[in-house]
């Protein structure tokens, strides 16, 4: 469920970003996306994922076997 709703936030933020382009022709879409996805992330206190758990499994092995 958390993925249907990432997805249907970034796809809202890019056509939200496509309105504001086209009101604010001087600033670059790409730009806009940026700032739209650091605004967002700010708003939901979204933690990075780290990668520690796949350089574990890479360098033991599965934990399962």
């Amino acid at each position: 469920m958390q993925l249907v709703e990432a997805v249907l936030l970034l796809i809202s933020l890019v056509i939200v970003s496509n309105v504001i382009s086209h009101y604010l022709v001087v600033v670059p879409v790409s730009l806009i996306q940026v700032a739209l996805g650091l605004g967002a992330a700010l708003f939901f206190q979204a933690e990075p994922r780290h990668a520690d758990g796949l350089v574990h499994a890479a360098v033991h092995g599965p934990a399962f076997v």
